[in-house]
């Protein structure tokens, strides 16, 4: 049972940013935009880290990273990277469309 639940929580932090990351691809797509398709990078990465770090999207961000680290599948350095990499993607795609000749 509580491996249930804590699917279906897993499943439920990251839902949110697989949707936003299937709408940007699809835009993406249309378009050919590097913007938008480093948007849905950019959720994909955050949708990997909803669910495999499900305490970080529903504990806040007030605290530091949730002590109970027993439900997440990576290090707080590691998920802290990934946080980190995933609000860099569009900063780093508009970058190069502005520098792009």
């Amino acid at each position: 049972m509580l491996l249930q639940q804590g699917l279906k929580h897993r499943i439920l932090c990251a839902s949110i940013p697989a949707a936003c990351a299937v709408v940007a691809a699809t835009l993406a797509a249309g378009a050919g935009d590097r913007v938008a398709a480093a948007l849905a990078m950019q959720f994909c990465l955050w949708a990997l880290l909803g669910f495999s770090c499900p305490l970080i999207w529903t504990g806040g961000f007030r605290r530091p990273f949730p002590p109970s680290q027993h439900l997440a599948l990576f290090k707080v350095r590691t998920q802290k990277l990934v946080l980190v990499l995933g609000a860099m993607l569009p900063l780093l795609a508009m970058a190069s469309r502005y520098f792009a000749p």
